[in-house]
């Protein structure tokens, strides 16, 4: 992000964009960018990597209502497909989407929750082995742990 400041609006320059937090699944994504916006707080950039424009944030940032667009100059509902990178979709944001796709990607947030490592559980664990059943009226409140 510092790089994107330094460079300014309509600056150009190489990008390492992802990766920051999980790094099992792949290296960050090099990229030439050319910066089209700096907004200093929330401390965001606004870049163009070819057709794309993508918004980086300084550190974890979830996009939950439209209104949030508004400051990095895009109106959602102008384009083709908007991206968001989320464990699910906002309902600010499911209002004025015409359709959505869940995209279930690896990584410590991974929604499909048979994909993680568990190192401390007690078997059987409903609902991950198979023919194991759970009475949410007869169990103990750790029988789901």
């Amino acid at each position: 992000m510092n790089r994107c400041f330094e460079a300014g609006e309509g600056g150009k320059l190489p990008l390492a964009i992802g990766a920051t937090v999980e790094k099992r699944f792949g290296p960050p994504l090099a990229a030439g960018a050319q910066v089209v916006r700096l907004i200093p707080n929330p401390r965001m950039a606004i870049v163009r990597i070819g057709d794309v424009e993508a918004i980086l944030a300084d550190g974890p940032m979830a996009f939950v209502d439209p209104s949030q667009f508004t400051p990095c100059g895009i109106d959602p509902l102008s384009r083709k497909i908007v991206v968001v990178k989320e464990g699910y979709l906002y309902p600010g944001l499911t209002r004025i989407a015409p359709r959505y796709i869940m995209l279930l990607t690896p990584g410590s947030g991974d929604m499909c929750l048979e994909h993680l490592t568990y190192t401390r559980w007690r078997k059987p664990l409903f609902p991950f082995e198979p023919n194991t059943t759970f009475d949410p009226q007869t169990a103990s409140p750790t029988d789901a742990l």
